[in-house]
C-alpha cells in the first residue's frame, strides 16, 4: 500500500487516532492484504502492543486502578475523571507519559459503555485541555475553577511547557 485511502472510514478513524505512517506502517505489517474494520484492527495483539493500548487485566499494575470491559455511564464518567486527574499529576511530576479513553461505545440501549485505554509517550498537551475545558463552559459566569487550576499547574511547572515548545518545534 503506497498510501493510506482515507477514503475509507476505518482508515480515516484510524489515522485521526493513532496518525496517519503509524496506521499505514500497522496495516502495511499486519493486515497487508485485508481492510480491517476498526474493531478488527484494534483487536490485534501485535497492533495492541505497537499502540500500547492498556488491557482491562493490565490496568492495576499501569495505573494503579481498574474498571472492568462494560461500565455504566456514572463509571465511566469517574473513569474519565480519574485519567484526567493522572495526566495532570503526570503533567505535574514532567513525566512523559499521557493515559487516553478512546473507543468508547455504548452498548444497544443500555447505560453501559465499552472503552479502551491507551498510553501515549508524550508529555499532556495541556494549552489543549485547558482549551477543551473551556470550551465546554455554556458562558463566562460558569465556574472558572477547572480552567484557573489547570492554569495554575501550568503556571507551576514552565519547564513541561518549554519541553512541549521543543518537542513541538523538533517535529517541524
Amino acid at each position: 500500500m503506497d498510501c493510506l485511502n482515507l477514503s475509507i472510514p476505518a482508515f480515516r478513524q484510524m489515522a485521526e487516532e493513532f496518525g496517519e505512517f503509524k496506521t499505514k506502517f500497522l496495516l502495511d505489517s499486519y493486515f497487508p492484504n485485508k481492510v480491517p474494520t476498526f474493531d478488527e484492527f484494534l483487536s490485534d495483539k501485535d497492533i495492541k502492543r505497537a499502540l500500547l493500548i492498556i488491557t482491562p487485566s493490565k490496568m492495576m499494575e499501569e495505573v494503579s486502578f481498574s474498571y472492568g470491559k462494560v461500565i455504566s455511564e456514572k463509571a465511566l464518567n469517574i473513569f474519565k475523571s480519574k485519567i484526567g486527574k493522572l495526566n495532570n499529576y503526570n503533567y505535574s511530576q514532567n513525566k512523559q507519559i499521557t493515559y487516553k479513553l478512546f473507543n468508547i461505545k455504548q452498548q444497544g440501549q443500555s447505560d453501559n459503555f465499552t472503552w479502551t485505554l491507551r498510553k501515549i509517550e508524550k508529555p499532556l498537551n495541556m494549552e489543549a485541555k485547558i482549551e477543551r475545558v473551556q470550551n465546554k463552559l455554556i458562558d463566562f459566569k460558569q465556574n472558572q475553577t477547572p480552567v484557573a487550576k489547570l492554569q495554575e499547574l501550568q503556571r507551576n511547572h514552565p519547564e513541561v511547557a518549554q519541553t512541549m515548545l521543543n518537542l513541538e518545534t523538533d517535529c517541524r
